[in-house]
Formats: structure tokens, C-alpha cells, sequence
């Protein structure tokens, strides 16, 4: 598991690539983008959370949303249950 820093702000292009043991990633304060498939092949994720003071993202059913242009940033594996969100 990973606790990034309230001080993070960007995470970069691929930056998870290939972290195949990683479970869970929490995300501070301040996390509010991210560049090219920061979590490509990152297969292990099971849990996402996120510091309940931070206004940039939101997690719902296992996916992974902006809050400031409602983009779809990931979703977790086993998220098998297609659901209709408005963005």
C-alpha cells in the first residue's frame, strides 16, 4: 500500500507501471491530476481512497473520478457491474 503526500499534487505518466504487488493507494489533500495512465498495468488495486478533505476527487463503485471536470480516471479490477453515471 501507498499513502501519498498531501503536498502531491500531479501524479506523472505511468507512474504505478508495473507496481504489481500494489493493493491500495490513498490519496492526500492537494492529488488533483494526472498525467498519461498513471495506473497502467497495475492489476493488484483493490481499494482506493482518498483524504475526505480533498475537493479533486471522488471515489464511487470502485471508480476513480475528478470532481472538477468529472473524468473517469480508473476503475478497480472486479468492478464487473457496468452502472450509467452522469458526468
Amino acid at each position: 500500500s501507498i499513502i501519498l503526500p498531501n503536498s502531491l499534487i500531479k501524479l506523472q505518466n505511468e507512474c504505478f507501471y508495473e507496481c504489481h504487488s500494489l493493493e491500495m493507494i490513498h490519496f492526500g489533500t492537494n492529488t488533483q491530476s494526472f498525467g498519461d495512465n498513471p495506473f497502467f498495468d497495475l492489476t493488484s488495486l483493490k481499494t482506493i481512497t482518498i483524504d475526505q478533505r480533498n475537493t479533486f476527487l471522488k471515489v464511487k463503485d470502485n471508480i476513480l473520478f475528478t470532481t472538477n471536470d468529472m473524468k473517469i480516471i480508473t476503475f478497480l479490477k472486479g468492478n464487473t457491474e457496468i452502472k450509467e453515471y452522469k458526468l
